[in-house]
């Protein structure tokens, strides 16, 4: 087994067989920024979500098997540097582009209220690639086009965060990586 990557929450290994280890650590990022102090069990928490949806979706995908709470084995494929966001609150990233007049999946909207929630979740797809700041995508993004082709990318999203909704809750976003 070799380090293939050590990424900011989750470090991936090549294995023997060909097939590659993803350990979801503890460790946490947000905003793009990595932080010291580990949350524990994080790494657990986050293999058995990604378990979950890959069962759930029924669809294809590079899940082999989990072997550890925060380790799962999986097939290696091409990845598509895409991150799909779904949002349920006017909230971190978008409010930069939004009072921007930068494009944003909310441009119908007149001025929304910070922190406020979203009257359905919006799909708002940026780029993944490592080690560059993320940038968000559009319908006419050569990317986007490549991956719009799959059924995860919309539907799937947007129908995760539809099955976690506590009633009278809304997830503040979900995150999914191609």
């Amino acid at each position: 087994m070799s380090l293939v990557r050590k990424g900011k929450v989750k470090d991936i290994y090549k294995l023997d067989d060909g097939n590659l280890m993803f350990h979801f650590t503890d460790r946490i990022s947000a905003f793009d920024v990595s932080f010291s102090n580990p949350i524990p069990r994080k790494g657990e928490v986050l293999c058995r979500f990604a378990e979950f949806w890959f069962k759930t979706l029924e669809i294809p995908s590079h899940m082999v098997k989990v072997i550890h709470p925060d380790k799962m084995i999986v097939k290696p494929m091409k990845m598509i540097p895409l991150e799909c966001i779904v949002r349920g609150y006017y909230y971190g990233s978008i409010v930069e582009r939004f009072n921007a007049g930068k494009h944003t999946p909310l441009k119908h909207l007149d001025q929304p209220v910070l922190a406020s929630r979203l009257e359905s979740p919006i799909f708002d797809p940026t780029s993944n690639a490592i080690h560059v700041h993320k940038e968000p995508r559009f319908r006419d993004d050569d990317l986007l086009d490549e991956a719009a082709t799959q059924t995860l990318l919309h539907g799937g999203a947007v129908y995760a965060v539809e099955q976690t909704k506590i009633p009278g809750e809304l997830p503040v976003a979900a995150v999914f990586r191609y």
